[in-house]
């Protein structure tokens, strides 16, 4: 996060208009560029189909098949990714560079065989054409290596080149598989999912390229991460938790609602829910951006000169103003994004109602992403708070905020299921706003005793 401050306060820090919009466009395309030109992806690939005239049920063969791909990817590698960038952190700091590049392979080893014993035992009963399935599978493993490969290349402060290679694999799907379509008879479905693979693997080349470039030595320490688990387990509790609370109310609709639908006789979908959760999904993107650029330009600063007087013996009237400081410009950051992000809700809301009822959307799905904004509006809220803990390392109020996110997410969602259509959308509102109250107070209380946990809460007795 640093690394990307540093860049960013460079490009603010010049005057005039193109300078300013080059920060703002570096800015998004750290955050969200590999994310948007995902989407971009799946779009092309939907007009794609279209024009070649495939029915629905292959359309949404290819989106639950890279739906799935995602979702599961982000379960299966969220609390690892973030041990694991701890441990790159840590490697950077003491300067073991030969350490780093010698876990790449370990990480890689352990995440790829679980993945792949998840992805076998998912498509073994397949009916699906033994082709496409293989393709989807190998879909899977590649994304789960790019993901961990791009946590490396991060460690790099190099995000230009994460962002430049997703857009260089995104270009080789798009001209591979608009080609094959428009001049091969080979079915759509495989052309697509075979173009999307060899563009995951153009980039995942690419990224391991830097990544050999930049460490050139290494040694047989494959596993020494490992041990990095244990010291930081709640580190992978709070990510996994935060991911699956953000798809657990998808599951629920999934397995209980009476409205979804199998495709292909392998994807559970219900489309009537998950369309309008991805939009709504879609509106939070902004957030974001304006935590990584607002926080890193601003709050860093503060909080850094906070901990340097606490840690080289500063007066303590001299940490108390710089304590005081850090409060002001931490909790007007946050007042700033809420109402930033409020302001893009609510538009999204007023203009959805037009836009979505072109794009075929029912009234009740129109009605769906209406509460589904707000709820994913108050969901990136507990983000930001969730981030801000880390930033302190309040990992068990973190962590206990997150659990009881994917809780409460869960049990109020299933309640709302059962009440009815007029009730779908509400239970992740509702315990996202009851979340985001709780993050804030503790937040609040947590910067408000700050003398305590960095003082007298960690100390170590020894005889």
């Amino acid at each position: 996060m640093a690394g990307i401050g540093f860049e960013l306060k460079k490009l603010y820090r010049k005057k005039g208009l193109f300078n300013n919009s080059k920060a703002i466009l570096y800015s998004i395309a750290v955050t969200i560029g590999p994310t948007v030109i995902c989407m971009a992806t799946l779009l092309f690939f939907n007009i794609l189909l279209k024009n070649a005239k495939v029915n629905i049920e292959g359309q949404n063969i290819i989106q639950a098949t890279i739906m799935y791909s995602f979702i599961f990817l982000l379960i299966l590698t969220s609390g690892y990714s973030m041990v694991i960038s701890r441990y790159i952190s840590d490697k950077l700091y003491e300067k073991k560079y030969q350490d780093i590049k010698a876990s790449l392979y370990g990480a890689i080893l352990i995440i790829v065989s679980i993945g792949s014993i998840i992805g076998i035992l998912f498509y073994f009963k397949s009916p699906l054409d033994i082709t496409y399935k293989v393709l989807a599978y190998i879909l899977f493993i590649e994304l789960i290596i790019e993901i961990i490969l791009s946590v490396y290349v991060t460690a790099l402060e190099n995000f230009k080149v994460i962002t430049a290679a997703f857009f260089i694999g995104f270009l080789c799907t798009a001209i591979i598989s608009s080609l094959m379509i428009t001049y091969t008879n080979i079915n759509p479905l495989i052309i697509l999912i075979a173009s999307f693979d060899v563009g995951l693997l153009l980039l995942i080349l690419i990224l391991y390229y830097e990544i050999q470039k930049y460490f050139k030595i290494d040694n047989k320490n494959y596993f020494e991460f490992l041990g990095w688990f244990k010291k930081h387990y709640l580190l992978f509790a709070i990510n996994t938790f935060y991911t699956l609370a953000i798809y657990i109310h998808n599951f629920v609709f999934w397995m209980v609602s009476d409205m979804n639908y199998v495709v292909g006789e392998t994807f559970i979908y219900c489309p009537s829910y998950d369309v309008p959760a991805f939009y709504a999904l879609v509106s939070t993107l902004p957030t974001m951006i304006m935590f990584v650029v607002k926080f890193e330009t601003s709050f860093f600063d503060k909080f850094k000169v906070y901990f340097h007087f606490v840690n080289n013996g500063a007066s303590y009237k001299d940490i108390e103003v710089a304590r005081e400081e850090m409060k002001e410009v931490l909790f007007r950051e946050i007042t700033y994004i809420m109402m930033f992000q409020l302001i893009i809700t609510v538009v999204a809301i007023f203009i959805g109602d037009n836009i979505f009822m072109r794009m075929g959307f029912t009234s009740q799905m129109i009605d769906e992403f209406n509460i589904l904004a707000l709820g994913y509006y108050c969901m990136m809220m507990i983000f930001v708070i969730t981030n801000v803990l880390l930033y302190f390392d309040d990992r068990k109020g973190a962590f206990v905020l997150n659990g009881i996110f994917l809780v409460t997410n869960m049990l109020f969602t299933i309640k709302t299921t059962i009440l009815g259509e007029r009730y779908f959308g509400m239970g992740i509102f509702i315990s996202a706003i009851i979340v985001m109250c709780l993050g804030l107070l503790r937040l609040k209380y947590f910067t408000n005793n700050i003398e305590y946990y960095v003082f007298c809460k960690n100390v170590r007795w020894s005889k």
